[in-house]
């Protein structure tokens, strides 16, 4: 997809993420969530996609939680070997977790979903916005314990400039 990068306010974003997956802070299906944000002010990328991005792992971690459980969304600031600095954000959840052999083989191709009426291109689409970004996405399960999404973000606007005439 093509990325149009402005100043975006993070929290904000990432509230509307959570509104949009129907999720909020005084919830009373037994989930209980909440937002960690240590990254104040605004963060260079395109609001609407990693909007999408954010909504649709959020809504998976809903969906993957049986009964009661937590889903934390937290956004922190982070810095690589270069020495770049690249925004962190990670959805946990206490959900039913994913087997190693899933995550490595199925996760992320198109069409393969453990969802009754999933269509298997969410966690696709959001792979493709976030490294058209210039970031990666990973994630870390454990069958019964939960699953940590985290999206790696550049702090810096990473777009290639043009050669110089």
């Amino acid at each position: 997809p093509e990325v149009r990068r402005y100043p975006t306010p993070l929290q904000e974003m990432l509230r509307d993420a959570a509104a949009a997956a129907r999720l909020g802070l005084a919830n009373t299906t037994g989930v209980r969530f909440q937002i960690n944000c240590e990254v104040h002010g605004h963060v260079l990328m395109d609001r609407d996609q990693m909007m999408r991005v954010i909504a649709n792992l959020l809504t998976n971690a809903r969906e993957a939680l049986p009964g009661p459980g937590v889903i934390e969304l937290q956004a922190s600031r982070g810095r690589r070997g270069s020495g770049d600095e690249w925004l962190n954000i990670a959805v946990r959840d206490t959900g039913r977790g994913m087997s190693e052999d899933f995550v490595r083989n199925s996760l992320f191709k198109p069409f393969t979903t453990t969802k009754k009426a999933g269509l298997g291109i969410g966690l696709v689409q959001c792979r493709g916005i976030v490294e058209a970004h210039g970031g990666t996405i990973s994630v870390d399960s454990v069958p019964g314990n939960g699953t940590t999404f985290t999206v790696t973000l550049p702090l810096s606007d990473s777009t290639p400039k043009p050669p110089r005439a």
